[in-house]
């Protein structure tokens, strides 16, 4: 019988998020400064689904979402 001897490999090292997720409600206070809805929010931005029923949020990537819907607007 042979046995293989692979290397040690080692763990590989977590890495925190540069951003926070942030709800609908937070994105909706926080960045429209409430002139939208928390269900406008849902149906628009972009977002990242984490399960079935979880919707979270980058702020900088909406951001950046509203910032390039306003160069078109204007273009």
């Amino acid at each position: 019988m042979t046995v293989l001897h692979l290397p040690c490999a080692r763990p590989a090292a977590i890495i925190p998020p540069s951003e926070a997720f942030r709800s609908a409600a937070w994105i909706a206070a926080e960045v429209f400064l409430g002139a939208v809805s928390k269900e406008w929010v849902l149906l628009h931005c972009p977002r990242e689904q984490l399960s079935r029923k979880v919707v979270r949020y980058y702020e900088s990537r909406v951001r950046r979402w509203i910032a390039d819907r306003q160069r078109v607007v204007c273009a």
